[in-house]
């Protein structure tokens, strides 16, 4: 025998119209080939929940009249990293067309949810004050991985998309040194013998790429200091580069070298 239990979620939201609303600002964009996003700011640090809720409609004579609709989007907004004040909602499935008029707005609770549970049925109700629906025409489909709105450009770069100045790019608490995720890559000279040959050695004491405290440590030492204390010369040294990514190519010599990462490299002129 199989059983199935459902669960049914309903919302309940209680105003309150004594307190003011936090200062909410919200950009839209519908995405090709189809889904949706809200860049949201809102001056409302304290609340873990932001909720956001669009109409769909066909036109804009319907949406103003509250005329019949033709979808809606919602859920809970997630807060961005670095910034409390910053949040974002998506829906990569939802199909919009251009000239869907999209009637929104955002609901930010006042405190945690109170609610009951009976027979499969969950009723959550919050405290907050209703928002100002806005109305926003969809002029144009833009591209999924484009930077947010007031994007500051950077040098830095990422695979697959533009990242804006103070994004946070990757996160790690570095309680162990994950070497799944972090590779160490080695960078040999090319085209020029001015431009920065690094090699990380795998050091048994003294390393210089370590985890201490929950903070990842990089530490650069100078090969020709290590050598010297082993009386070996920078010269005639060997490094491993068996540690690490080596894909590099040195054209120095006139002549293409291809160094792989399972090889040693011997130094000498």
């Amino acid at each position: 025998m199989i059983v199935k239990v459902g669960v049914l979620l309903m919302l309940v939201v209680l105003t309150e119209c004594q307190r003011d609303a936090p200062n909410i600002a919200i950009s839209l964009r519908a995405l090709r080939p189809k889904g949706f996003r809200a860049y949201i700011t809102a001056e409302a640090n304290e609340t873990q929940f932001l909720f956001f809720n669009a109409i769909l409609y066909e036109d804009m004579e319907k949406a103003i009249n509250s005329g019949s609709d033709i979808g809606l989007v919602f859920g809970a907004a997630t807060r961005q990293a670095g910034d409390a004040f910053k949040w974002i909602f998506e829906d990569l499935h939802v199909p919009i067309d251009i000239g869907t008029v999209i009637r929104y707005g955002v609901f930010i609770p006042e405190e945690l949810p109170t609610g009951a549970n009976e027979y499969g049925q969950a009723n959550l109700t919050f405290t907050g004050k209703l928002p100002d629906y806005q109305l926003f025409r969809v002029t144009a489909l833009q591209d999924p991985l484009a930077p947010p709105p007031h994007c500051i450009p950077t040098v830095t770069k990422v695979r697959g998309k533009q990242i804006c100045a103070g994004d946070v790019i990757f996160e790690d608490n570095f309680d162990t040194l994950q070497e799944d995720v972090w590779q160490i890559e080695q960078y040999i000279p090319t085209d020029h013998p001015e431009n920065p040959f690094v090699s990380y050695q795998s050091l048994t004491s003294d390393p210089n790429v370590f985890v201490r405290e929950g903070k990842l440590h990089i530490d650069p030492k100078l090969q020709e200091n290590l050598m010297r204390r082993n009386s070996q010369s920078i010269q005639t040294g060997t490094l491993d580069l068996t540690d690490g990514l080596v894909l590099c190519i040195s054209t120095y010599t006139g002549c293409p070298v291809r160094v792989a990462a399972d090889h040693r490299l011997s130094i000498g002129r």
